[in-house]
């Protein structure tokens, strides 16, 4: 679902009769005000909320509060401001703590209707009540005036305003995706499994597509390989999205299993579509990392050291690390590839998994972050510190050496046979790589993602 889009936030330094909202941009279908108010006087007092700077009598306005012991109702027409409070408008006296109130104005931009306004609030004490409240005016709210009867706003007072966009308007330009996401420019519908998308309009896209991550075995599973196409013709017709599973996780012997291929369309770029992750090397036998979006992690045998796998071009992704050797009962499996940090068609290189050496198994590469501003938007990816990355690769295993750790972007970590310390899967709808196994099963490899983006 959509989310608010903020405006202009105000806080009051000092004591102040009233606050303001100038030039409010026409771009949004509704508005709503947060704010946390307090008074300065020794009683509660309301609030008045006005528009465009109008304080003629076409203001009206019917209310109900009520304290757990008492309730009240009543209206007032021909009013020069709709009056919220006091138990509505959450304005306490100096000595009680901040009220919230939650201001909802319908349709503020259009010039056919006139203006509702819903209200929900309360003070500190005990007083709880709702409003709502009609401005007779078909004019555009391009200002919004809120002032106080009694007294002066207390400092520290704060008051937030937001837009809301069309939700409807947007919805009718295409259909389909687990769920659907807006920001001030954007429609984003997001696959986190297979289905169909269906424009209703012809549209121009961004298209988002990550491929499942490879499984681990003894060296970390490769993550899945991720392309982008940008302004992207649709027509007004089904398309259909495949989302692929991240691969199993492998054992001693057999290598973990590629991630499935994803896909939107008949989309290809110099003839592939996103490949899923190669899976990790096993520890006795079968030691080289798969080839895949990216390449899985090698994995160690005695005095043996399996390679990485290679990472698809063009910039899928990134081959896996060198596995360590085991000597002395001591050894490490090489990190998978992450898909890098660079859009489509681009060079990779940050994403390499790691090469174990005798003292630690090689963590997983590093993930992308350029779509971080998609994964803020559509809360998908690995979150770390509010960037949002896709397609980390796996980290290796190990029996005594420190184990491998995920690479950014939903890689898992890789299992210590000592301890034991336990790894992990590839996160869900990111193409991470999954963590790799030592002397038992490595960890599955995560699913892939499909975003479709276009302006709204």
């Amino acid at each position: 679902m959509p989310t608010y889009t903020p405006i202009q936030s105000i806080t009051t330094s000092s004591v102040s009769t009233e606050v303001n909202f100038s030039n409010i941009p026409q771009t949004y279908q509704d508005l709503v005000i947060v704010a946390s108010m307090k008074g300065t006087t020794g009683t509660n007092s309301g609030v008045g909320l006005q528009f465009n700077g109008d304080t003629s009598s076409l203001y009206s306005f019917t209310y109900a509060q009520g304290t757990g012991s008492a309730a009240e109702t009543a209206r007032l027409a021909n009013s020069s401001s709709i009056n919220v409070g006091p138990g509505n408008a959450g304005i306490p006296t100096a000595s009680n703590t901040f009220g919230p109130s939650v201001f909802s104005i319908q349709n503020y931009s259009n010039t056919t209707t006139n203006k509702a306004v819903m209200h929900r609030g309360n003070n500190s004490a005990n007083m709880v009540g709702l409003l709502t409240g009609l401005w007779r005016s078909t004019s555009a709210i391009t200002s919004i005036r809120l002032f106080i009867y009694a007294g002066n706003f207390d400092s520290g007072c704060t008051f937030d305003l937001y837009g809301i966009s069309p939700v409807a308007a947007q919805a009718t330009k295409a259909s389909g995706g687990t769920e659907i996401y807006y920001d001030s420019t954007y429609a984003y519908h997001v696959f986190k499994g297979s289905g169909i998308f269906t424009p209703n309009q012809s549209l121009s896209a961004d298209i988002l597509v990550i491929a499942g991550g490879g499984g681990g075995a003894g060296g970390g599973g490769g993550a899945g390989g991720l392309l982008e196409w940008q302004s992207w013709p649709l027509t007004a017709q089904s398309y259909p999205v495949v989302v692929g599973a991240g691969g199993p996780g492998g054992t001693d012997t057999l290598q973990g299993g590629n991630g499935q291929d994803s896909q939107f369309g008949t989309l290809v770029l110099a003839g592939t579509y996103p490949r899923g992750g190669g899976g990790g090397g096993a520890i006795t036998t079968n030691l080289s990392g798969i080839t895949g979006g990216s390449g899985g992690g090698g994995g160690p045998a005695d005095l043996s050291a399996g390679s990485g796998g290679s990472g698809l071009a063009p910039g899928q992704g990134n081959s896996g690390g060198t596995a360590f050797q085991r000597q002395a009962g001591n050894g490490g499996g090489g990190g998978g590839g992450g898909c890098g940090n660079q859009p489509s068609g681009s060079a990779g290189g940050v994403g390499t998994g790691g090469t174990a050496t005798s003292g630690a198994a090689g963590n997983g590469g590093r993930g992308a972050l350029y779509y971080s501003s998609w994964g803020a938007v559509t809360n998908t990816g690995h979150n770390v510190g509010g960037t949002y990355y896709y397609c980390g690769g796996g980290g290796g295993g190990s029996n005594l050496a420190t184990r491998g750790t995920g690479g950014l972007g939903g890689g898992g970590d890789g299992y210590k046979q000592t301890g034991p310390v336990l790894g992990s899967s590839g996160m869900t709808n990111t193409g991470g790589g999954g963590g790799a196994g030592w002397n038992t099963t490595g960890y599955n490899g995560g699913s892939g993602l499909v975003i479709v983006r276009y302006p709204k």
